[in-house]
């Protein structure tokens, strides 16, 4: 299921054309945009407790996105006297907010509990709305991603039988002429060995399959 993120939209005259232009070209891209939720309202200072604004902010449920054509620390505070839960986030256009968890955790309110996060926008210092839409998209992009902490200590990293393994010929293999040392105690007796050639090549076969199976009981010993 895609993560959802409320858009905020502050809605009011722009002091310059150019900042009307980003608001109309904002809206206009945000409506109907994957994974966002676009809401229009009037200026936070001008919401009454009863209006209809006021009730359409206070029902948003999950993490917001604010924009607005003031100074972030200016949005933070209406939306405090608006009593809208929530603590302002960080993100790339906010440098100044604080991290909510990490907040948590130095003010001993513990690890879990989880707060809703408001991203705050200034308008005015974007010069372009594409470069609005393009923050919002990587927000929500980050926002979407789930991290996990990987166990190695339950899973131990297996041996590796190409690097342990030896061949077939080196775990099991006769000894060499004049080595006077015998692979795993066998002796030419063992593998049927004789002065005739016939002989010999009749019991290759035994002795490769005798390799093979030296060679799967050291495996054996290499996997717990």
């Amino acid at each position: 299921m895609a993560v959802r993120l409320s858009v905020v939209m502050i809605h009011t005259s722009p002091a310059t054309p150019n900042a009307e232009r980003i608001a109309q070209g904002v809206v206009g891209e945000l409506i109907g945009m994957n994974g966002i939720d676009l809401i229009l309202v009037g200026p936070l200072d001008s919401l009454g407790e009863a209006s209809t604004d006021r009730l359409t902010l206070s029902s948003i449920s999950g993490d917001i996105a604010i924009l607005d054509w003031q100074h972030l620390e200016a949005i933070d505070s209406a939306l405090g006297r608006l009593e809208i839960s929530g603590r302002r986030a960080v993100h790339a256009a906010d440098r100044g907010a604080s991290d909510p968890d990490r907040s948590a955790v130095e003010t001993g309110e513990g690890t879990d509990l989880q707060y809703r996060k408001l991203y705050l926008f200034n308008l005015n210092d974007f010069s372009r709305p594409e470069d609005v839409v393009s923050a919002l998209a990587e927000l929500n992009s980050v926002r979407s991603v789930r991290t996990f902490t990987l166990d190695l200590a339950a899973n131990p990293r297996r041996p590796d039988l190409t690097e342990s393994a030896q061949s077939p010929h080196e775990v099991a293999g006769p000894p060499k002429e004049g080595s006077g040392g015998q692979s795993d105690g066998l002796s030419d007796a063992n593998l049927g060995k004789t002065d005739s050639s016939e002989e010999s090549e009749e019991v290759k076969p035994a002795k490769a399959d005798f390799d093979l199976d030296a060679l799967i009981d050291q495996l054996d010993q290499l996997d717990p």
